[in-house]
């Protein structure tokens, strides 16, 4: 597995910096994979079969930003991505404060590579994990910086990634056809170029447009992708989907669908051990009960989803679908 992600880093790098097409793997990308495999493919492996906790050191992100530092002694490249995609599990558990000190230390070593490809991975992370947070004007800003400078190099996939983003930000700022084109067309362009990579992310964040939009059959299928994917391990915008889907029941009036929905959104987010989502899972449980006529346990399912959420850090907003 080393080997041959070590030939597509080499290829990726290629495909970005120009040159003569590589014939070797460099001692500096294969020492790169091996770091990025032991400290982060291992773990997230075991842990997406729920075979293994977070170990210690990785639980504060600063403190793996300190271990790496020490044990290599240089601002390696690999440990930048590493260091992100932690931030994003400690953003998806509800640890944003631990989430952001890891981001800052993937930005202080990506630095002094800004047109590096992981510098984009990490510019991408800081744009979700915002996301996570609903900070939607924060999202933009950082969108919009991204896009500036992507355009100038021609860096198509982070182009995607930041459009997909952004839409989304716009819609939940303000829902509007010409956000929800934005989103579309990054995430076709991500599947007509065979892009995978946390793209069930993405598609989740279309199935929850397309439901709002009255737009079911487009919903249904980017939600079958994504639980597509799910049933492989990869779990992330599964939650997403099943709120979506939930709420499209309960504008159909078929409250009992809607609450088998919400039984399986909270069953990935168990599994993925995710306080966020489950947070969000709350929210919408109390609106069910709220249409249920359970007005006194609604109140009070609401008051605890929204006590969770500021204790982690995310912001919440009124809109047409109540607080989210």
């Amino acid at each position: 597995m080393v080997l041959r992600i070590a030939l597509v880093s080499e290829h990726i790098k290629w495909a970005w910096q120009g040159g003569p097409e590589p014939r070797l793997v460099s001692a500096e990308t294969l020492g790169a994979v091996c770091d990025f495999v032991e400290q982060y493919s291992k773990p997230m492996a075991l842990r997406v079969f729920g075979d293994a906790a977070l170990p210690p050191v990785e639980r504060n992100a600063a403190t793996l930003a300190r271990y790496i530092i020490q044990h290599r002694g240089a601002l390696a490249i690999g440990s930048a991505y590493t260091l992100a995609c932690v931030a994003g599990v400690h953003a998806d558990r509800g640890d944003f404060n631990a989430s952001h000190a890891a981001l800052a230390h993937a930005r202080a070593l990506v630095a002094d590579h800004p047109n590096h490809p992981i510098a984009y991975s990490v510019r991408n992370w800081e744009v979700i994990i915002l996301a996570w947070q609903q900070r939607w004007e924060d999202v933009l800003e950082g969108v919009d910086s991204t896009v500036e400078l992507v355009h100038r190099l021609r860096a198509l996939l982070p182009l995607a990634i930041a459009r997909a983003v952004g839409g989304y930000a716009r819609w939940r700022l303000e829902p509007n056809p010409q956000a929800v084109a934005e989103a579309i067309e990054a995430v076709r362009w991500m599947e007509n170029h065979h892009v995978h990579f946390y793209t069930p992310l993405y598609y989740g964040w279309l199935v929850e447009m397309a439901v709002d939009a009255g737009r079911i059959e487009e919903a249904r299928r980017w939600a079958v992708i994504v639980l597509r994917r799910a049933r492989t391990g990869e779990r992330i915008g599964e939650a997403v989907v099943w709120r979506a889907l939930a709420r499209s029941a309960l504008q159909q009036g078929d409250h009992l669908r809607a609450w088998r929905r919400l039984a399986r959104g909270e069953a990935s987010a168990q599994r993925r051990q995710s306080t966020r989502e489950a947070a969000l899972n709350l929210l919408l449980k109390a609106q069910l009960l709220r249409d249920d006529m359970r007005l006194g346990e609604s109140v009070q399912l609401q008051a605890t989803a929204l006590e969770q959420m500021a204790a982690m850090g995310v912001a919440t907003h009124l809109n047409g679908r109540g607080v989210v």
